[in-house]
């Protein structure tokens, strides 16, 4: 009985183990995809001053 839940306990770790990477994983892909995006703008709106020099 006690093997069983000291299975439980570390299968419970490892969900929470799975589940923050996942976190961090999203977290990383939003920051670079959204710091990507601004690098994008500002090369548009620094094409967009050279035009007009």
């Amino acid at each position: 009985m006690h093997v069983r839940e000291e299975l439980r306990r570390i299968e419970q770790e490892e969900n929470r183990g799975i589940a923050l990477y996942f976190v961090y994983l999203n977290i990383t892909v939003i920051f670079w995809t959204r710091q990507r995006c601004c690098s994008t703008i500002l090369l548009e709106i620094q094409q967009l001053f050279l035009y007009k020099l």
